[in-house]
Parts: C-alpha cells; sequence; structure tokens
C-alpha cells in the first residue's frame, strides 16, 4: 500500500503540529523556541530565502520536515543550506526521507545553488563508532560533536 505525501512549505497554523517531529532531534528546544524558529527562518532578505519544508500526509499529518536557507558558500558559491532534517517513515509508504530529498534537489535547482549542504543529528554517524582525527582535535579543543554534514554537488556555474 503506498500514500501519497504533499511536499510543500510548512503551514504557519501547523508550526505546532510539527513541534513533536522537531523535538525527536532536538529535544532540549521547547515549544516556544521552536514557534521563534518556525516564524524566524520564514524571514527573507536580499540573498537568502528560507523557510521549513514538510511532508504531509493526504490525511494532514506531518511525517518529516526540514528547513533551509539559501547562502553563500566559499567553496560552493551559492547553496541550500539544510537543518532539522526528520523523516518519520511508515512501513509500506512511501518513503519519507525519499520524498524530502527529492524536494531538496528541487529547492536547489530552483534557486540555482551549486550545491546542498545538509547538517544530521550527529547519531545519524555510521560506522566503527570511532572519531576521525579532525574530530578528535575539534574535541580536545573544547568542541563536541552535535551535526554531520553532508554536500551535494549540482553542474558547475560561476560562483555568485
Amino acid at each position: 500500500m503506498s500514500v501519497d505525501l504533499d511536499i510543500k512549505p510548512l503551514e504557519a497554523r501547523h508550526s505546532a503540529q510539527s513541534y513533536p517531529l522537531a523535538q525527536m532531534i532536538l529535544p532540549q528546544l521547547s515549544l516556544p523556541e521552536w514557534l521563534r524558529y518556525v516564524e524566524d527562518i520564514g524571514k527573507r532578505n536580499a540573498f537568502n530565502h528560507g523557510g521549513i519544508v514538510a511532508a504531509y500526509s493526504k490525511r494532514g499529518y506531518i511525517h518529516g520536515l526540514f528547513a533551509y536557507v539559501v547562502g553563500p558558500d566559499a567553496l560552493h558559491g551559492k547553496v541550500l543550506m539544510v537543518d532539522n532534517f526528520i523523516a518519520f517513515e511508515i512501513p509500506a509508504h512511501q518513503s519519507v526521507t525519499q520524498a524530502l530529498l527529492s524536494k531538496i534537489d528541487a529547492l536547489a535547482r530552483c534557486y540555482d545553488c551549486r550545491a546542498a549542504h545538509v547538517q544530521l543529528p550527529a547519531g545519524a554517524l555510521r560506522g566503527n563508532g570511532k572519531s576521525s582525527i579532525l574530530v578528535e582535535a575539534f574535541e580536545a579543543h573544547g568542541h563536541n560533536l552535535q551535526r554531520v554534514g553532508l554536500c551535494k554537488q549540482f553542474e558547475k556555474r560561476p560562483p555568485f
């Protein structure tokens, strides 16, 4: 059985409904902080666009979301920066993760970005559980691993 998802901007009236999903990756986040974040990320300025995209079921339930802004990157130029990605997968249904990933690609192309940078919770790391030399150096300097960054490059264009 497959359920179609509607991938679209988070509607303001659903900000509070989306909070439990956000809290799955940011358990320390309060509802007022989340509501303020949802409002702030949608504000646009001359360079960046931003917002929150949600995966809605036909019944109106939110099964996943991510936040994004468009901004500059030293290496890639204009990039789509994605954060707070969460997908609640339901067995035997369309992949929420795949639907949201497709939307990331579509947004990056829409805004003529050269790359998409995605920040994931540190729990997304796979492997033998050992830190890289670089991570160990940062940790020794007082940092802690909270996110994992991923990058997907698109067709090369001149920066900005």
